[in-house]
């Protein structure tokens, strides 16, 4: 079960869309998923992880909130040595709701 942490941000995320299908069907996840994954690739063409900056320019959070995302056990961080990160496509369907 997500923590409350990040369901306030999953949530903030949801509210900020427009997006008239944003119904929680499979078929809509899936396209919603689709479409994010093809947004942060067009933005990081070169990346397989995207770090803690990288998130701060993609999602306008504070490089604090970021880090308690990655802390709070419910997001998709992958750890490389010392550093944590997150892969595109877990991260658009981490954005995906």
């Amino acid at each position: 079960m997500p923590s409350k942490f990040t369901r306030e941000l999953m949530n903030a995320n949801a509210n900020n869309s427009s997006d008239p299908r944003a119904e929680n069907t499979d078929d809509n996840k899936r396209l919603r998923i689709t479409l994010e994954f093809d947004r942060l690739s067009k933005l990081f063409q070169n990346k397989a992880i995207l770090k803690v900056g990288d998130l701060v320019d993609v999602l306008g959070y504070k490089e604090e909130i970021v880090y308690r995302l990655f802390n709070s056990g419910d997001f998709p961080v992958i750890i490389v040595g010392k550093s944590k990160g997150v892969t595109l496509s877990k991260l658009a369907e981490w954005l995906a709701g």
